[in-house]
């Protein structure tokens, strides 16, 4: 049902309204991972703003992270490994290694999950691959046609999603079955996220001083819309889709935003629509928490961090 996300989300802010989230904490941590360390904080003690670090892991490299119901995936350019979460707590986070795979060169990968499958993308090669979440060996993707200039998810049915300079869409994994349309623009592709609720794909392109978003149903209607704004990422959950960037914009499910652009001086350089109705925003040196179900947004918790850069961000349950 596509309007299940947007009517729910109009339904929890009506009752929302000024008092902001009022549902039970769910224990969670915040991992948020730099060039040299995943950090986990307590994800409760940032929305009473009194941050409770867990601990901290070495992780030279670091690329980017990903979590998957008992698993967090770190990407480096030469491994990508797969953590076992069941030991995690609100107070301990053991670093038990589940299993490891070697890549070549993947300098500027970045991770993507799907229902099913993780996508490993090396845009420097290019080559993509794909690993089954519970483990197993890696895949290569055929990336034919598609340049590394390409963002790529996992879409519909673990299709490879991707958009290129002129089309948005999604075909099979070995490159069949092709479903796309032509976009119009001269901005550069800067993300992609695959919306489960709908199946549908929502594509960021981005410039020096502008952005424009794009959105591929899944009967392959294509509509677009433009900000005044240089947003580079995407972060989408059940409670709503943020663009990212120089500042942020909060939207609905069919896109349509939702107050105005937030913080229009801040970079910001990776962000996260969690479950728990808050959006979780990194900066070089501090970590911002938004209450989502707030009328009007607020800010809950700005937390320094001193001489770290996070680059992403995950929420991860725990017992």
């Amino acid at each position: 049902m596509r309007w299940s996300r947007s009517l729910g989300l109009g339904l929890v802010l009506l009752l929302a309204a000024c008092t902001g989230t009022q549902e039970p904490q769910v224990p969670a941590l915040l991992a948020l991972g730099g060039g040299a360390e995943v950090r986990f904080i307590k994800a409760s003690s940032l929305q009473q703003r009194n941050p409770e670090a867990v601990a901290t892991w070495e992780t030279p490299g670091l690329l980017d992270l990903a979590y998957a119901p008992g698993r967090l995936f770190l990407l480096f350019s030469d491994r990508v490994e797969a953590y076992d979460t069941g030991g995690f707590s609100e107070a301990s986070v053991p670093q038990s290694l589940a299993a490891t795979q070697a890549l070549p060169s993947c300098t500027k990968g970045y991770l993507r999950l799907g229902e099913n499958r993780l996508l490993i993308a090396c845009p420097d090669l290019p080559e993509a691959y794909t690993w089954p979440l519970t483990g197993g060996e890696l895949a290569r993707v055929n990336l034919t046609g598609l340049g590394p200039s390409a963002r790529l998810a996992l879409g519909p049915g673990d299709r490879l999603a991707y958009a290129t300079p002129s089309a948005l869409g999604h075909r099979n994994l070995d490159g069949s079955d092709p479903k796309e349309k032509g976009v119009s623009t001269a901005l550069p592709p800067k993300d992609l996220v695959h919306d489960r609720d709908s199946g549908g794909l929502w594509a960021l392109y981005g410039g020096t001083f502008e952005s424009r978003l794009f959105r591929l149903d899944r009967d392959l209607n294509l509509s677009d819309q433009g900000f005044q704004n240089p947003y580079t990422a995407l972060a989408l959950g059940r409670s709503a889709l943020v663009a990212l960037g120089r500042g942020f914009q909060v939207m609905n499910a069919q896109g349509n935003p939702i107050g105005e652009p937030q913080s229009p001086s801040t970079p910001y350089q990776a962000g996260l629509v969690a479950p728990d109705g808050y959006l979780y925003l990194a900066q070089e040196g501090a970590l911002e928490t938004w209450d989502l179900l707030s009328t009007p947004l607020l800010r809950t918790s700005t937390v320094p961090l001193t001489g770290f850069s996070p680059k992403a961000v995950a929420f991860i349950p725990v017992q």
